[in-house]
């Protein structure tokens, strides 16, 4: 695990200005670590896939305990953190999560902060 930890990229993005980095996994589970180094550093992007994984029927169990909405909150802060929605790239993990069930937890991620940078007349080109 110490080698999965976002602050390493931070020290590598820094020394390699020159080189863009994608972060797996937005760091999770240390999702405000990572929200920082994309934040702080130009060269550094975070992909939103493997944060949750699982069938149909667990992502059915995550909406009726509670769980799916405070794993997106706490997704959301980290990206309205980071001040970039632009720098977070779609991904499922897929075959380990469902298409259809991940797209619509990754857009419920972006509804406040990125349709909020969007003007009326491009909203829909903005949505996910």
């Amino acid at each position: 695990m110490k080698y999965a930890h976002p602050l390493l990229v931070d020290e590598v993005a820094v020394d390699h200005r020159d080189v863009s980095f994608v972060m797996a996994h937005f760091g999770n589970p240390w999702m405000m670590d990572a929200a920082e180094v994309v934040y702080k550093n130009e060269n550094v992007w975070a992909d939103l896939s493997g944060i949750l994984v699982g069938d149909e029927a667990y992502f059915s169990g995550l909406v009726g305990q509670g769980v799916l909405e405070r794993v997106v909150e706490r997704t959301k802060q980290g990206i309205e953190f980071a001040e970039r929605p632009d720098k977070f790239l779609y991904g499922t993990d897929w075959p380990l999560a469902p298409m259809r069930a991940y797209h619509d937890f990754v857009g419920s991620c972006f509804l406040r902060s990125f349709t909020r940078r969007c003007s009326a007349a491009t909203r829909r080109n903005c949505s996910i």
